[in-house]
């Protein structure tokens, strides 16, 4: 089938609320192939009302299927009810609900990797072809052997599964056990203009560093990064550390931040303004326990800033120690306090050691990664 003739309809799989950054590329892809007269149609998780981001995608055409937020809970316990097994109970459910879009072609983008495994049986039952994106992969989730099989069977089905890095790639190889062959990386899309060219902030009042991301330490690890700062030395240092954004253990955080009594360390709220961020700010600093690629590493890199961070998931696909930014061999207070001391010394290097950091990333990351990706999707449904 031509890819003019193709019907696509996007899934989301993520639930957990209403709006994150693994909705970015799958959306603005939909947004893109409607606005080029592509027949599209997405079926996403309300939640009462339309994110901004999917009024403007129905906007541009396309068919929104609405679907519960808490739907696949009661279709579990009906399962358990019949006693009948939850993978085939839930893929007929997803089957049933794919088939109303008259789909030729289905993108299924997840947050974790296991999240849209019942949409994936649901498209090789029906016969349709479809492609996979796992934005995230968890060295704490390993999936037990049958769901392995299953996760299997749905990526390998796939016209292409993407990951957002290598590492990611290579870490859920090793959790299903087998190779696949049919893997891509892809990029996210960012939120900074490609060719930015920002000054080098004044550090006459001192040395800036920006935390982008959810406040959420299992994975994000912001209490790691109070313990270091709440060590004498950084107290004492000309250094200011932002947090940006906000998440479901702010509040714990902010009681931790105040029982530390850290005065270089404040809040600043969620902010759009990624570019603002980096006018003000000289290094980016990263103290997550989980990661797969970070969006803030890749917009930090692009606006010339220097990352301090651990090496996790991707990040060392773009980071080279002592090149163009710090690296930490593991997320610890310990480790995260030893990388930031390097760093530390090394301060007067960080406008070079940024600009190594812009020239990196660029040769890794397309300026426009929603192009590349819907090129992609149109390769697949026409071949």
């Amino acid at each position: 089938m031509s890819a003019s003739k193709t019907r696509f309809a996007f899934v989301s799989a993520m639930g957990g609320s209403p709006w994150g950054g693994s909705e970015e590329l799958w959306s603005q892809a939909a947004g893109r192939l409607a606005t080029e007269g592509y027949p599209v149609a997405a079926s996403v998780h309300f939640w009462g009302r339309l994110h901004p981001n999917l009024e403007a995608l129905e906007k541009a055409g396309a068919v929104l299927q609405r679907r519960a937020p808490n739907s696949l809970l009661w279709q579990r316990g009906l399962a358990q009810l019949l006693r009948q097994p939850w993978a085939p109970f839930a893929s007929r459910w997803a089957k049933r609900l794919l088939l109303r879009l008259h789909p030729t072609f289905v993108c299924i983008s997840q947050g974790a990797a296991s999240d849209g495994l019942h949409w994936m049986l649901a498209c090789l039952e029906a016969g349709v072809p479809y492609v996979v994106i796992a934005h995230s992969v968890s060295p704490w989730l390993w999936p037990q052997d049958e769901i392995a099989e299953q996760l299997l069977r749905g990526y390998q089905g796939a016209k292409r599964c993407f990951f957002v890095s290598g590492k990611s790639k290579e870490l859920f190889e090793d959790q299903v056990g087998e190779e696949l062959t049919n893997a891509r990386v892809v990029r996210n899309p960012f939120k900074v203009p490609y060719d930015v060219n920002l000054p080098w902030p004044d550090c006459a009042l001192g040395w800036r560093l920006a935390c982008l991301g959810l406040l959420e330490p299992t994975t994000k690890g912001q209490d790691l990064l109070l313990r270091v700062l709440g060590k004498d030395k950084w107290r004492q240092r000309p250094i200011k550390v932002s947090l940006y954004g906000g998440g479901p253990c702010e509040g714990t955080l902010r009681r931790m931040h105040k029982r530390l009594g850290l005065e270089n360390v404040e809040f600043k709220g969620q902010t759009e303004d990624i570019a603002q961020v980096w006018k003000e700010n000289h290094a980016l600093l990263i103290t997550s326990r989980v990661e797969n690629m970070p969006l803030a590493l890749v917009e930090a890199m692009l606006c010339s800033r220097v990352p301090i961070v651990p090496d996790v998931g991707g990040i060392t696909e773009l980071v080279e120690h002592g090149r163009n930014g710090f690296v930490a061999p593991a997320p610890t207070v310990e480790l995260l306090a030893a990388v930031l001391e390097e760093a530390w010394q090394r301060r007067e290097d960080w406008e070079a050691m940024g600009m190594a950091a812009r020239k990196r990333v660029v040769s890794l990351v397309p300026p426009d990664p929603v192009k590349d990706f819907c090129e992609q999707l149109l390769a697949l449904a026409a071949s």
